[in-house]
């Protein structure tokens, strides 16, 4: 039921796995849904919780998506070294006479760092208000690499039960690698990601372009093109990103971010 009523908003084009593990993806800041996957390799804390235990100061991060301009996405995350809160609210609007569709969700993370080696655990929780009540939940384990060429995963699903039963949340993998390189004053990170290598596999390349508080990000594969971008500001930082797909229309994502001390 729910990857029909995703299939009929245009969700299923973004990089995602079946069921609700799409909503998960949808909770993505926007630079990091740019970024393709290519993130899980970066110090994404949202996308990888191994990134955890790198961190060093406390952010509160709030979101806004139109999935294909189609319903709403709402999100809004706090974390500091070695923890993360997340929660979000999606709701369709109504797709036919009396049918819409309504989700709420969260997720606990915890993180750690030995040396140049990070390793996470995420808790996830989605609850499915309409068109019929459901619960499901998910654990997963991240790592990241920081050395000179980085390298990140998760591993998705370790432990699942979905919402629907005969609509599974199954174990999967997702990685990425990134080379950082120093040029001119400029920083530029090149990388590739696989995700969802056992079930959908996608494969997507990005470039990340970081000047000062300007950062500039551009992604290509098999889900399509994105474009985008963050400004920071004293404490806070704006990001935004647009995501194209073949065959559905362009995607939309703003976020911002509070960041102490």
């Amino acid at each position: 039921m729910i990857l029909v009523l995703l299939l009929a908003l245009g969700v299923v084009g973004q990089p995602a796995t079946v069921g609700g593990d799409v909503l998960f993806e949808l909770a993505r800041p926007a630079r990091a849904a740019a970024l393709a996957g290519v993130d899980l390799a970066l110090p994404s804390w949202v996308t990888n919780p191994g990134a955890l235990g790198f961190r060093e100061g406390w952010e509160i991060v709030s979101g806004y998506a139109s999935p294909f301009f189609v319903g709403h996405f709402g999100h809004v995350a706090l974390a500091g070294p070695g923890l993360a809160l997340e929660a979000f609210l999606f709701y369709s609007g109504e797709i036919a006479p009396g049918l819409s569709f309504r989700a709420e969700g969260g997720a606990a993370s915890l993180g750690l760092s030995l040396g140049a080696l990070g390793l996470g655990v995420r808790a996830r929780l989605l609850h499915l208000g309409q068109p019929q009540g459901a619960l499901g939940a998910a654990m997963e384990l991240g790592f990241l690499w920081r050395g000179s060429l980085r390298l990140g995963g998760v591993v998705k699903n370790v432990w699942s039960q979905s919402p629907f039963p005969g609509e599974p949340w199954p174990l999967d993998l997702s990685c990425a690698l990134v080379l950082p390189l120093r040029l001119w004053g400029f920083t530029l990170y090149a990388g590739a990601a696989a995700q969802d290598l056992l079930t959908l596999p996608r494969y997507a390349g990005a470039l990340a372009l970081e000047a000062g508080g300007l950062a500039l990000v551009a992604s290509a594969g098999t889900t399509g093109l994105a474009l985008g971008g963050s400004l920071a500001w004293a404490s806070f930082r704006l990001e935004w990103a647009f995501l194209g797909h073949p065959s559905l229309p362009l995607g939309f994502r703003v976020s911002l971010a509070l960041q102490w001390p």
